[in-house]
C-alpha cells in the first residue's frame, strides 16, 4: 500500500477507500477468481465518463506495472482491458511506460 501513501495521482482517492476497495477485491479474489473479476469489470463500467477518476485508475495501473521493474505482456493486456472497460482510448507502449519510472 505504499502507492497510495506516496503517489499523488491518487489524492482522488482516501487511503480508506484504497484500503476497503483492495480488501474486498482481495476476498473475492481468494473466494472465485472468475466471478471477482466480473466484480471489478463491473465497479469499473461505473466509473465511465469520470474521466479523472479513470486515469487515476489507469495511472496507478502504469505504475503497478513497472514498479517491480519487469514489463509482463500479460499486464499490458489486462491494462488494456480496463482502459476498455472505463472508456478510456489511449494505447502508452511498454517504452513510454519505462519511461514513467
Amino acid at each position: 500500500m505504499m502507492i497510495a501513501r506516496t503517489e499523488p495521482r491518487l489524492e482522488l482517492f482516501s487511503r480508506e477507500e484504497i484500503a476497503e476497495e483492495f480488501a474486498v477485491h482481495e476476498a473475492n479474489y481468494e473466494l472465485d477468481v472468475e466471478v471477482a473479476t466480473e466484480i471489478a469489470y463491473e465497479k469499473l463500467e461505473l466509473m465511465k465518463g469520470r474521466n479523472v477518476e479513470a486515469r487515476a485508475v489507469i495511472d496507478a495501473c502504469r505504475l503497478a506495472i513497472v514498479a517491480d521493474g519487469t514489463l509482463h505482456p500479460s499486464e499490458f493486456t489486462m491494462l488494456q482491458r480496463i482502459k476498455m472497460r472505463l472508456g478510456i482510448d489511449d494505447n502508452p507502449s511498454p517504452s513510454a511506460l519505462a519511461r514513467a519510472r
